[in-house]
């Protein structure tokens, strides 16, 4: 039953991050179907396996609450898709207990594989922030820094500028941005926002601006590639088969 698991996770994450990363978009088939084989398998592993059932629960519960739990949460900021809520709660449903890792490489570990995925994932995802920051900061210094105090840090963490007039040319068709352009008259307001998301009304509105003058289509606005996260639980997963939950046991015992 294990290597089921394995083996359907492994297409699955990887079907979908080439989804996500292409179109920002998964197929709800696959989401669903996956979901559903997840909870069948939990309920059989739950029924066969040989341990007390308190401590079923207890693994069940943490597994549920660092996928489930924290995705939801991202998904009420706006942060994600509910693709990637079902298909974290998917994988807190596959891999909750700790009998998983007898087919990794490690072999052995404590704690929920699913938990150990969502970290390994989380680590991923700030070393591709960090190296945008990098490249920022190398290649848009001037951006950078007439950037409002206040989002010098956060706003080159999730995005980078481009080109107004390359943005509404669809270069970068599947980018959000992070500027919200708001016209009362002849006012012009500029905002920055960090849940992102954008329809052709706004895009027409932008349009609109440029054409009147009021912003250079040579200027910059910053923009986002989203949270293409399905991408990173691809790499967790991953990280699990081959090192298992020993580094994060290591962290985990030296913060303590």
């Amino acid at each position: 039953m294990d290597s089921i698991k394995i083996l359907s996770t492994f297409i699955t994450l990887l079907v979908l991050s080439i989804q996500d990363w292409r179109t920002r978009e998964l197929d709800a088939r696959i989401v669903y179907f996956y979901l559903i084989l997840s909870i069948l398998l939990f309920f059989a592993s739950t029924i066969i396996l040989d341990t007390p059932l308190y401590m079923r629960l207890f693994y069940a519960g943490i597994s549920l609450f660092t996928t489930a739990g924290l995705f939801i949460l991202l998904y009420k900021t706006g942060l994600i898709g509910d693709g990637d809520v079902y298909i974290a709660t998917a994988l807190g449903l596959m891999f909750p207990y700790s009998d998983t890792y007898k087919l990794t490489l490690q072999a052995y570990g404590l704690l929920p594989p699913s938990m150990v995925i969502i970290f390994y994932a989380s680590v991923s995802a700030l070393v591709i922030m960090l190296t945008n920051v990098l490249q920022v900061i190398m290649r848009y210094r001037g951006a950078l820094e007439r950037l409002p105090q206040g989002y010098r840090i956060i706003v080159p963490l999730l995005g980078r500028p481009v080109k107004i007039r390359d943005y509404l040319n669809g270069k970068f068709k599947h980018y959000y941005p992070l500027q919200s352009f708001e016209l009362d008259g002849e006012k012009l307001t500029v905002k920055f926002r960090l849940v992102t998301g954008v329809d052709n009304a706004e895009i027409n509105d932008l349009r609109n601006i440029v054409e009147r003058g009021l912003l250079n289509p040579d200027d910059y606005i910053w923009i986002t590639p989203g949270l293409p996260f399905i991408l990173h639980l691809l790499i967790g997963f991953i990280l699990v088969l081959l090192v298992g939950d020993k580094p994060l046991l290591t962290l985990i015992s030296k913060v303590i």
